[in-house]
């Protein structure tokens, strides 16, 4: 297995975290516009917007499932190949200089 493959649970985990932040702003965002509605007497949008908010948040604990899933899969991997967790990928060795020399 290649290096940028063990670090794909960690990248996956990453972005599943940031659409799981996301859905919880537009979550949030739809609570507000379902209080601002009924205030303005829009019942039928304050219901609309409290729908698509419940929709967001089943949606959210399903992706909550799938940033656990990656969290375990990250750790598998780790614990699978502790020399990529311990230390950096880095290359140490040293280039030999071609010289030319006349032509």
């Amino acid at each position: 297995m290649e290096h940028h493959d063990d670090r794909s649970p960690l990248v996956m985990k990453i972005a599943l975290r940031q659409a799981l932040r996301r859905l919880r702003e537009e979550r949030e965002t739809l609570s507000q516009y379902e209080v601002l509605a009924a205030n303005l007497g829009w019942e039928e949008v304050s219901a609309s917007a409290a729908a698509a908010g419940e929709a967001l948040s089943r949606a959210a604990e399903v992706l909550e499932d799938a940033v656990e899933a990656a969290v375990r899969l990250q750790a598998e991997r780790a614990h699978e190949h502790p020399h990529l967790h311990d230390h950096p990928h880095t290359h140490t060795h040293t280039h030999p200089h071609e010289h030319q020399h006349g032509g």
